[in-house]
């Protein structure tokens, strides 16, 4: 069983969200490289979808001891995003993955093909 979290991590998760929220409405674009991650790297075959700058910027939530792993991170910044429909779109993540070299390909999945 998950032990509760202290109610200060509580409050940090949720100020770090509302920063988060803020910093997304100011934005009209995420940028970055956007890209499906192959079945067997994902968990009970979800589809899962990996944006470079969002990824930057939940492993700089977790450098600075926000919180202790990525998916934290991620759940934590992803929803801002969300909010103000921002996230990058399927099709034209599978456009600039398809139009990359193999190379760009192993660069953002750390596969090749």
């Amino acid at each position: 069983m998950e032990q509760e979290k202290p109610i200060l991590t509580h409050c940090v998760h949720e100020l770090f969200s509302l920063f988060i929220l803020a910093i997304a409405a100011q934005i009209s674009d995420i940028g970055g490289i956007t890209t499906e991650l192959p079945p067997h790297m994902t968990s009970g075959g979800r589809r899962v979808w990996d944006n470079t700058n969002l990824t930057a910027l939940a492993e700089q939530a977790v450098q600075a001891n926000l919180v202790t792993s990525l998916d934290e991170a991620l759940a934590l910044v992803v929803p801002a995003f969300a909010h103000h429909n921002l996230l990058p779109k399927p099709k034209q993540a599978r456009e600039r993955y398809a139009n990359g070299s193999e190379q760009d390909r192993v660069k953002w999945t750390g596969m090749a093909q």
